[in-house]
């Protein structure tokens, strides 16, 4: 008679102490934060929580993102496919070879935009693709997995006892205590801005917008302090 009630339809979507209780010898231990099967092969190891599924993490230390198979590291650290762009360790984006800066992935639907939709959205960062900071009246990128953007306490902080400012790319410091990318020209050691391989002094990031001026634009502006940015 047990036997017939734990095999039926209705029990099984009863919830789990439910058909614990009753069924204890028939069904597997519920998989912990620390043990779970992987297409049947056990895995003992970090787990994190994607919806109702326990997947394997990152090995990354202090990472919570979970893993690309067949790579133990997710996209950020290494795992799962690279982009084939000579020089670029970035992670492939969805079915194609290369990462979004290199054209993979979605592209954003904003007319004549060529860069990588965010998310589930159409769009890029630029055109409001992607989740936005909660913060009222700020429509930045949320960062990360919070839900809000860098200046507004989102993503992760630098680990420099006392400094709050967000972390640069997979590192753990903003970009002052030496986190991100760095400029690549020879004995600077600031911190490259935007896509480019350089600091603003060096010619990276975008540029003032006033005719004959090659200073460095000004936050979300088109010019330089000089000319109004």
């Amino acid at each position: 008679m047990l036997g017939r009630l734990c095999s039926r339809s209705l029990l099984n979507a009863a919830p789990f102490a439910v058909r614990r209780a009753l069924c204890a010898e028939k069904l597997p231990p519920r998989p912990s934060s620390v043990t779970m099967a992987q297409k049947g092969v056990r895995y003992d190891g970090p787990v994190v929580r994607s919806g109702n599924v326990l997947q394997k993490a990152c090995a990354t230390e202090g990472c919570t993102k979970k893993a690309i198979s067949p790579t133990d590291y997710c996209s950020a650290h290494g795992g799962g496919k690279r982009c084939v762009a000579e020089g670029c360790n970035k992670g492939a984006v969805g079915s194609t070879d290369r990462c979004s800066a290199h054209g993979g992935g979605t592209r954003c639907a904003a007319d004549g935009c060529n860069t990588g939709a965010v998310g589930s959205t159409d769009y890029c960062i630029s055109h409001g693709g992607g989740k936005r900071c909660a913060v009222e009246g700020c429509n930045k990128r949320a960062k990360g997995s919070t839900d809000y953007c860098i200046a507004h306490g989102g993503g992760k902080r630098c680990a420099v006892d006392g400094c709050n400012k967000g972390a640069q790319g997979p590192t753990d410091y903003c970009t002052t205590h030496g986190g991100g990318t760095r400029c690549v020209a020879e004995g600077c050691n600031k911190g490259a801005v935007g896509p480019t391989d350089y600091c603003i002094a060096h010619g990276g990031g975008k540029r003032c917008a006033a005719d004959g001026c090659n200073k460095g634009a000004v936050g979300s502006t088109d010019y330089c302090s000089a000319h109004g940015g």
